[in-house]
């Protein structure tokens, strides 16, 4: 008996269509050299546009990501790892990624910022090959208007956002990998995309809304779910989420203060502010002009009933995209996939950098897709339309959009060539900005322009930034040996720092620098007291009782000494300079059989770490003691 053979159905989201001529410029091509050729063009093209960013120094908190010389160890590895308060952000992938960066390219921004360009690039096929397998019209044109809109500059220009192009590898992936899992069950495509998503919420956890975007496509493609087929295999990844949000939500107030009175915001006003991010990232989406690394902070008060129209707005869009549901469900998935995709920076939990703005470029990086992909695929629809002859003008007009915004994108760029051009950008764009200011600052001292830096500093001051009191103290007033380069202003200075400690009342370094400056400044009474605050801060740190049992032997105070230079030398602060201030305490006490105990311990120490100078002295010292 000759049985028939079953032809496996194949779900409807995985055929292709079957290779056809494509003609281009009178030049006949296969859909597979076509997809060659648009590819190496998008390419160069992307490349191009990032391009005055290739060599870019590092800014903000590149510091932070970029290895240094004693982290280069696979111990180093493992605390990214095993300790999540090792690093300001539990980011162990991003961490590691860079680590194996450094060692096999080195620390060039060069390296850094290609690298950065190529995840991007692998970002914007997998994309591709997503919009591909859901048969979604205008897939090329979307992956190129990913690919070049000026949105994406934030993410691949700067060298710490490597967590939002590397983690967005990881979302399409893991994405691609559950679609697969949805239509043919099997049991390790599931696995597969919970590894990519756990990699990926390690390096950004911008990715944890994953689980609501494949809801909404299957949705979209189904047009139901079910409770054991659709929700079921997603709990794993609801769980991992949960685990990632609870670390992240944690490490930003410990560790990043996201706490005080900036962040004491009601319900009422996060729902205004999550209105407000909704429309101001589909208006740049649109619109994409006025970028600004660090925008204005808006004033999340509730005064204005106005203000409520935001959140009223999304909510009726949404209510009325559920009405035309069953007529047009791309739509409500675009819409579903957009405000998930934002819901972690909507206001709703509180980010460090909300302090300074409620929205960044680089917090729209995978939202914006849902958006930019209908409006490709309303404009493939036109074109192919025979009803209306817009072909060639929708053709034209997308070439048009792709070419623009690349070259918004290679302007963009250019503001990240240095560090200085980076906060000149953030504050011609946003001249209320005092961090800007103060970063500003930081970099003309260092290009040898102490005057405009002082400017600079002073705009901080007038905006209101507490850390430029600080900064502009340290940086203006002082070399990298501390010592005093402007002593003419010291009063100047004094007065700054003075102002910096009632911002920073734990700062010890405050304290410090005032105790020293104090000293200098003839009023040894006014430095014993921030010393001794310092002490109090940090009773451990031998190098501030150091530095008080000296103003205290100034003053002739040298019992008091005696004790502060014996709890340094406990601290481990026994070098030869404070066991020589020690041995000259004793004897001011009278205790010379102390004063030659101590003065030879110091000896024989300088001796060891070769200071000859101090040893000289030591030497020198013990035969007066005797």
């Amino acid at each position: 008996m000759i049985q028939s053979k079953v032809i496996p159905e194949v779900p409807s989201w995985q055929v292709q269509p079957i290779s056809q001529p494509y003609n281009l410029f009178g030049i006949s091509l296969t859909s597979r050299n076509r997809d060659i050729l648009f590819g190496a063009i998008l390419c160069v093209l992307t490349f191009l546009a990032y391009q005055p960013s290739w060599n870019g120094t590092p800014v903000l908190d590149d510091s932070e990501f970029i290895v240094k010389p004693a982290d280069q160890t696979l111990h180093r590895v493992a605390v990214y790892w095993m300790q999540p308060g090792a690093t300001f952000e539990y980011l162990p992938v991003l961490f590691t990624s860079f680590w194996v960066e450094n060692r096999l390219l080195g620390s060039s921004p060069l390296d850094y910022h290609l690298t950065n360009i190529v995840l991007h690039l692998v970002a914007v096929f997998l994309l591709l090959i997503l919009l591909r397998r859901l048969r979604i019209k205008g897939a090329w044109l979307a992956a190129a208007l990913f690919a070049l809109h000026p949105l994406q500059v934030e993410s691949v220009a700067w060298i710490a956002e490597q967590k939002n192009t590397m983690s967005t590898v990881f979302f399409f992936g893991a994405l691609l990998s559950y679609l697969e899992f949805d239509h043919t069950r099997s049991r390790k495509f599931p696995v597969l995309a919970l590894g990519l998503f756990v990699l990926g919420m390690l390096s950004k956890p911008s990715v944890i809304p994953l689980p609501a975007a494949a809801l909404a496509l299957i949705w979209w493609k189904r047009g139901c779910l079910a409770w054991k087929r659709d929700l079921m295999p997603l709990l794993p990844f609801l769980l991992a989420g949960l685990a990632i949000s609870l670390i992240t939500v944690f490490l930003e107030i410990t560790h990043l203060r996201a706490r005080g009175a900036a962040f004491a915001i009601p319900i009422a006003g996060r729902c205004i502010i999550a209105g407000k991010v909704f429309w101001f990232y589909l208006a740049k989406i649109f619109w994409p002009s006025g970028l600004c690394a660090t925008y204005p902070r808006w004033n999340p008060g509730i005064g204005s009933i106005g203000q409520f129209a935001y959140p009223l707005a999304a909510l009726l869009c949404g209510a009325g995209l559920w009405m035309i549901r069953r007529q047009r469900p791309e739509f409500l998935t675009c819409y579903i996939y957009y405000a998930a995709m934002l819901t972690p920076v909507m206001g709703f939990v509180n980010i460090a950098c909300f302090r300074y703005t409620f929205v960044a470029d680089r917090w729209q990086h995978l939202a914006c897709i849902g958006p930019i992909v209908l409006a490709s695929s309303g404009l493939a629809v036109l074109s192919a339309s025979r009803r209306i002859p817009l072909r060639r003008p929708v053709q034209a007009f997308s070439v048009a959009v792709v070419l623009i915004l690349g070259i918004m994108t290679f302007r963009q760029a250019g503001v990240y060539k240095s560090g200085e051009a980076f906060y000149r950008g953030i504050v011609t764009r946003n001249p209320s900005c005092g961090m800007a200011y103060n970063n500003l600052g930081v970099e003309l001292l260092q290009r040898g322009a102490p005057g405009e830096a002082a400017v600079a500093f002073q705009r901080a001051i007038d905006n209101n930034y507490e850390d430029a009191y600080f900064n502009f103290s340290i940086q203006y007033y002082f070399d990298n040996g501390r010592r005093l380069i402007r002593s003419g202003n010291r009063d100047e200075a004094i007065a700054l720092f003075k102002k910096a400690a009632q911002f920073y009342p734990g700062n010890t370094q405050v304290y410090e620098i005032l105790g020293s400056l104090y000293s200098l400044a003839g009023d040894p009474g006014a430095a014993i007291d921030n010393y001794r605050r310092a002490v109090s801060i940090a009773p451990a740190n031998g190098a501030y009782r150091q530095s008080l049992g000296i103003v205290l032997m100034q003053t002739g105070r040298f019992s008091e000494a005696v004790d502060q230079f014996n709890a340094a030398v406990a601290a481990g602060q026994g070098n030869p300079y404070c066991l020589a201030n020690l041995a000259e305490a004793y004897f001011r006490l009278g205790n010379r059989a102390e004063a030659v105990q101590v003065a030879m311990r110091g000896f024989e120490l300088a001796r060891r770490v070769g200071d000859g100078k101090i040893a000289a002295e030591l030497h020198r010292q013990v035969g007066i003691y005797k």
